[in-house]
């Protein structure tokens, strides 16, 4: 495993880590291959969950990086079996840096380095629930562009993308909440955000004319399928979202309509 320490820098020939529809919510609905009725009427849905009371706080998980990292890839073993080996390659040699410059690099990210190269990852870990989280979902990000990467379909839409990465941390809970309680909290408390004012936002976007893209459009979403894939998808099911590359739009949408819920597909 490579970790590095300080300045985070984006290597040569880096591709830009989300894809950024130019003309507001049209071209946003079609590259995740949705319909904007079906979008608004399942955002109305979507009630914000109560913030917890009881946050998690800056406890220290007693988890160095290294370890962190061994643990989000023991946890993605555990609940995509189909994936074992794609796990063991991004556990071992996906490149990160821990410890980024804050004023340069304030939010973690997963860059798409492109095809026969493994993706590079940035995060700040500092130890806190938040940050095992945090680990959890740019491991999933960077897991599904390895699963991805035989295809050579170029980068998986955006709700697609975060879904998988949801699910990463969805994972992790699943494996350690009765030891990290604190956790699901850090999760509970994420969650009230997306499906409180980025589904407002994305709401207020679908209903108005050219508004600019905002990539936390994608959020709300990628959580509530990422949800419902994890209760109800199996392990095939959720491992060949993984490797469906650009494709996984419509591969997210044909395992909604599978599972039998509410659909959103063009």
């Amino acid at each position: 495993m490579q970790i590095l320490l300080g300045e985070a820098t984006a290597p040569p020939q880096v591709r830009e880590p989300h894809a950024r529809p130019e003309h507001g919510p049209s071209e946003w609905l079609s590259l995740n291959d949705l319909t904007r009725g079906a979008v608004l009427r399942l955002l109305a849905r979507i009630a914000p969950p109560p913030v917890p009371e009881t946050g998690p706080g800056h406890r220290h998980n007693g988890l160095s990086a290294e370890a962190a990292w061994a643990l989000c890839a023991h946890a993605m073993r555990r609940a995509f079996p189909g994936l074992a080996e794609e796990v063991n390659r991004t556990e071992a040699q996906t490149p990160k840096c821990v410890q980024p410059r804050a004023d340069k690099h304030p939010k973690a990210f997963t860059y798409n380095l492109g095809h026969d190269r493994l993706p590079f990852v940035s995060l700040h870990y500092r130890d806190r629930p938040r940050d095992l989280l945090v680990m959890a979902h740019e491991f999933g990000h960077a897991l599904q562009i390895v699963a991805s990467a035989p295809l050579r379909t170029g980068q998986m839409p955006p709700i697609a993308r975060e879904c998988c990465a949801f699910l990463a941390e969805l994972a992790l809970i699943r494996h350690c909440s009765a030891a990290r309680p604190a956790l699901s909290a850090a999760h509970a408390a994420d969650t009230a955000e997306y499906f409180g004012v980025d589904r407002l936002r994305l709401q207020h976007a679908l209903q108005g004319a050219r508004t600019p893209y905002r990539y936390d459009w994608n959020y709300p979403l990628a959580r509530r399928r990422a949800a419902d894939l994890m209760a109800q998808g199996t392990p095939k099911v959720l491992c060949a979202l993984y490797r469906a590359g650009a494709e996984g739009g419509r591969q997210l949408n044909r395992d909604v309509h599978a599972l039998g819920l509410e659909a959103c597909a063009a």
